[in-house]
């Protein structure tokens, strides 16, 4: 941004007479709203750092943010100065940089934001992710509690092995794999790597190093370009193992967590979205390009092919509109049969909704969160902590609590408005005409709207999960076993682990909403991941194993993420932005509180943000999208989804998990380690590795240990991601 100009400006022109005057609005500056000393000091600070670069920029804030950090005095305007120098000293850590002109301030964004109109170097791209992150890393790695635990691991006192013993050898794993012939089968291959997945149970321990498992992949989830972030509610931790040695060496590492709730690309491919149905309803279509010979004067042209007749669109489209109606009616049901209706409203007037009762149920659920507030209030002003939603409450005493009582009256009112809406377009009756008005009015859209989120509501907290960690350790990562790691999470031991681990759970929110125990069956169907980078290629590329029946289970590209969010940020600067909003209102209105809200982080920094005089979409929409892949468990996986398949048709039957399991190891070692294991170039990498390289205590600022600095460049050179 050399020539101060922001992408993201809007440009406004103004007529006067035959003149014509621009403004631009400029959304990438940033208006402080703390006052006095604070703000004298922050406009010097900015004016004195304008011709820096951004490492310079950054330890002129910090010097700030030290003298901020030894004030006594508490107040407000402390606060704020002290969240903005931790949000620029964050920022300016990644390649931002401030720029002063007309007394006004802007961030300018580091080139690896900007687009892929660059052309950059995916592999500097890359590595400017992975410094991006770098700080916040290490910080975790050198919190004390988190040092204690290393130290416990890499040199253990009480008959443990050392944690790196689960490291494989380079040298005798390269030896090993140059034996193998060209043609070796699978069996020749097991003899070297025999890969297998191991679930990890609460406080189990491994019976080879005498370590928690959970232990083991909590150490070995520290060598990853980026900080852990924990996930609430299921989870299931896996390490992939190698039976081919003695002590059954760490290849890789996996995760599950629950899915994000808001992926608009995968809402797309499901069905869930109000695009998934704009795109059912065109004519299946593809868009051929030719290139032209050089001698015309255009270049190329482009045609559009029809995939099927007009009378085959309208056949499918009544079909279609006749499935949704019934599937969206199903959903509307199923969700309002699992709503407590005590102290809202009657069965009977749900029968016959009108537009006063939906009016009122929406004045209680704001009613309620008011009284919600007041509570927080209360609390926070004697000194309380906000009251924890738990497992072993009560669910009948957390239904009539404030908080579930406006969730109640907030769902209620939405789906008897989707009821509403569809009565009166007559959606049940004539499905294609109905859906097409809907789709062209304000109220038939957030009709429809409800209707695809109780529809998908239903299954996305129980039949979907997320791939969260999926990654091999060296010298496994050379012979391509993160694709090994992602292959596994998406084998049938996982599906039968997941129905055994979950089968009989309840749902927390669900339950406190129906005022009863609710369970909702835990049949894995999808999976899906994100890359870490946007730009190179991915270990889900490729992936496609061959399956019983001539069916195959594969990774498809679905699309991008939004690159919105705030992972750059530190835990330090996001615990300054919610102790601002807590001192500003009084309370703690975000409290990672189950069935308070999804993305408690992202809803805290938000607000944080906005308090301090930051745009949120600045900071946040980061402009790094992820790229999405998902994996079908099952051949009708969006069918069952959606609710309009009654069972899974699973490609690998989770009642025969072994056999499964073991045929996708077979085809990773004839697929990939076969042909990579012939590579010279792989094998004199795998030599050259040495446990020593992947000892995380290496990684030890000089505070916290002897370790000289220059030993940490070395550990920085192999970390995974």
């Amino acid at each position: 941004m050399s020539n101060g100009q922001s992408p993201q400006a809007r440009t406004v022109r103004h007529k006067r007479g035959r003149r014509t005057r621009t403004t631009t609005i400029r959304t990438d500056s940033i208006t402080p709203t703390f006052r006095g000393v604070y703000l004298e000091r922050f406009l010097r600070l900015i004016e004195s750092i304008e011709a820096l670069d951004p490492r310079r920029q950054r330890d002129s804030v910090c010097r700030e943010l030290t003298w901020c950090d030894g004030l006594t005095y508490e107040g407000l305007d402390r606060l704020k100065y002290r969240a903005m120098l931790l949000i620029l000293r964050d920022l300016m850590g990644q390649g931002w940089q401030t720029r002063y002109r007309q007394r006004t301030i802007y961030l300018s964004r580091p080139d690896y934001t900007r687009g892929k109109h660059l052309a950059l170097d995916p592999a500097v791209v890359k590595e400017q992710i992975r410094n991006a992150h770098r700080d916040e890393r290490l910080a975790k790695i050198n919190a004390p509690s988190t040092v204690r635990f290393i130290e416990a691991l890499e040199e253990p006192r009480d008959g443990k092995l050392p944690i790196l013993a689960l490291i494989a050898s380079g040298t005798e794993l390269a030896r090993r794999l140059r034996t193998m012939p060209s043609a070796a089968t699978a069996e020749h291959l097991r003899g070297v790597i025999r890969p297998y997945l191991q679930l990890v149970r609460n406080d189990e321990r491994d019976s080879i190093s005498g370590h928690k498992l959970i232990h083991i992949w909590r150490y070995f989830r520290y060598l990853w370009a980026i900080p852990y972030q924990p996930t609430p509610g299921r989870n299931l931790f896996y390490l992939v193992r190698d039976a081919a040695q003695a002590k059954h060496p760490v290849i890789g590492i996996g995760a599950l967590g629950n899915c994000v709730v808001q992926l608009s690309e995968r809402d797309h491919a499901i069905g869930w979205s109000l695009e998934g149905i704009e795109k059912n309803l065109e004519r299946k279509q593809r868009t051929i390009v030719l290139d032209l010979p050089k001698a015309s004067p255009v270049r190329r042209t482009t045609s559009v092919e029809y995939l099927e007749s007009e009378s085959e669109h309208e056949r499918r489209i009544a079909q279609y509109a006749a499935r949704l109606a019934t599937t969206l009616e199903r959903a509307l049901d199923h969700e309002f049969s699992l709503i407590n209706l005590r102290g809202l409203v009657s069965a009977l007037e749900c029968r016959r909704p009108t537009p006063a009762l939906v009016n009122r149920l929406l004045a209680s659920a704001g009613a309620s969160e008011n009284e919600r507030r007041k509570g927080l209030r209360e609390s926070h002003a004697k000194g309380e902590p906000a009251q924890r939603t738990k497992s072993g409450s009560s669910v009948k005493k957390d239904t009539a609590s404030p908080l579930f009582v406006r969730k109640r009256a907030q769902a209620l009112a939405d789906i008897l408005f989707a009821r509403l809406v569809f009565h009166e377009e007559g959606f049940p009756k004539a499905p294609e005409e109905a859906l097409r008005r809907m789709m062209k009015s304000d109220p038939g859209r957030k009709a429809l709207r409800i209707a695809l989120h109780s529809n998908k509501k239903a299954k996305i907290g129980s039949s979907m999960m997320d791939i969260i960690v999926c990654g091999a350790i060296p010298p496994y990562s050379e012979m391509l076993g993160g694709k090994l790691v992602a292959m596994l999470m998406a084998s049938p031991q996982v599906i039968r682990e997941y129905r055994e681990s979950y089968g009989d759970q309840a749902s927390e929110i669900g339950s406190r909403i129906a005022g009863t125990r609710v369970v909702r069956p835990a049949d894995l169907v999808f999976l899906t991941t994100t890359s870490l980078y946007h730009v190179g290629s991915s270990q889900y590329e490729r992936i496609r194993m061959p399956g019983p029946r001539d069916r195959y289970l594969k990774f498809d590209f679905i699309g991008h993420t939004e690159g919105y969010g705030s992972i750059f940020l530190s835990s330090e600067s996001t615990d300054s932005l919610r102790e601002l909003a807590t001192q500003t209102h009084g309370m703690r209105r975000v409290n990672n509180i189950f069935g308070e809200g999804v993305s408690p982080r992202l809803r805290m920094t938000r607000e944080g943000l906005a308090l301090i005089g930051v745009p949120q979409d600045l900071v946040l929409k980061h402009n790094c999208p992820r790229l999405i892949y998902g994996v079908r468990l099952a051949l009708n996986a969006f069918e069952y989804l959606r609710g309009e398949a009654a069972k899974p048709d699973y490609i690998f039957s989770p009642q025969q998990s072994k056999h499964g399991t073991d045929a996708i190891v077979d085809h990773w070692l004839l697929r990939w380690l076969r042909p990579r294991s012939q590579r010279e170039e792989s094998l004199a990498k795998i030599e050259a590795l040495s446990r020593e390289d992947l000892r995380v205590s290496r990684e030890f600022s000089s505070e916290t240990t002897r370790t000289p600095t220059a030993e940490r460049q070395e550990l920085r050179d192999v970390r995974v991601g």
